[in-house]
């Protein structure tokens, strides 16, 4: 049997929503998430799943607005300057890798 990478940040939203929603009581969370008891509770135990798993456990998350993406804080603000000089350096290096790979089709990266 395959052996999968725990998801700490999917883990750690499954295991707050269960205990927040359902007062640590899995099959009461995995009927309101309509997802398999079995798997749900295997889930939390070391947070291994094969991938469609997962993806099961994070659209019924999200769902319920208990989604991974809503613990994602960002530490500091960028400013716009900061950003639009960011991107525009980025741009200059694409544009020095597309004109430098010209020569060979191989290292376009248009496609027109």
């Amino acid at each position: 049997m395959p052996s999968y990478a725990p998801d700490h940040p999917l883990l750690s939203i499954a295991r707050r929503y269960v205990e927040a929603a359902h007062d640590g009581v899995t099959k009461r969370a995995a009927t309101a998430l309509s997802v398999d008891y079995v798997m749900l509770r295997r889930f939390l135990v070391g947070g291994c799943a094969k991938p469609e798993n997962r993806q099961k456990i994070r659209n019924a998350l999200d769902a319920t607005h208990h989604g991974v993406a809503k613990v994602r804080n960002v530490s500091h603000e960028m400013p716009i300057e900061m950003t639009r000089s960011l991107l525009s350096q980025l741009l200059e290096a694409l544009d020095a890798y597309e004109s430098a790979g010209s020569g060979s089709s191989k290292g376009s990266l248009r496609h027109e």
